[in-house]
């Protein structure tokens, strides 16, 4: 009976334990796959963000890369929505062919640029529609996007990012740890 009783205890506190303990963040993100796993995340000022949301709102996570007129444009956009609140991260690249390996540095402002060679990033978080910061990156709050691979028969692209960007106010957002691997669409 004391051996049923200590095993039971025994299970009881580990669950609890379990339970009870925050996951690292790191922990919480996707791994780094080559596969088209279809997976993206990354940490934004230390903690994790990943997709969530209802896609009958719209695409909570999406990647392209296209030719059109002979010039290549890539995008990748995920968002987080939990009830009115919304988080969501984009990162641009225009008028660049990708290849494996490649780096490309993150420092346009997708807004104030405009029409930009090379590329930009975009963190926004909002606690309802009538309150929120959008962060951009520019030439001092950068970063970088990393092409770990490139399988343009299936479709799939995979890659690492990291930028610092910054909203209207000068507050600045650190995105770290990012990754992807993911199909897309031309």
């Amino acid at each position: 009976m004391k051996k049923i009783l200590v095993i039971l205890l025994v299970v009881a506190f580990s669950a609890c334990n379990n339970d009870d303990e925050p996951a690292d963040p790191i922990s919480q993100l996707p791994q780094a796959t080559q596969t088209g796993e279809n997976t993206i995340g990354c940490l934004v000022n230390g903690e994790a963000l990943l997709p969530k949301g209802s896609p009958l709102a719209g695409p909570v996570k999406n990647a392209f890369y296209q030719l059109i007129d002979g010039e290549y444009f890539f995008g990748l956009s995920f968002s987080n929505k939990n009830g009115e609140a919304l988080k969501a991260l984009s990162i641009g690249v225009l008028y660049i062919k990708l290849t494996k390996n490649q780096i490309i540095t993150l420092d346009k402002n997708p807004i104030d640029d405009g029409d930009f060679v090379g590329g930009g990033a975009e963190y926004s978080s909002s606690i309802d529609i009538f309150t929120g910061s959008d962060y951009f990156t520019n030439s001092i709050q950068n970063g970088e996007l990393t092409i770990t691979n490139l399988d343009e028969n299936n479709q799939i692209i995979s890659g690492t990012f990291w930028f610092d960007a910054i909203d209207n106010k000068g507050d600045i957002v650190e995105i770290r740890e990012g990754r992807f691997d993911m199909p897309y669409s031309k």
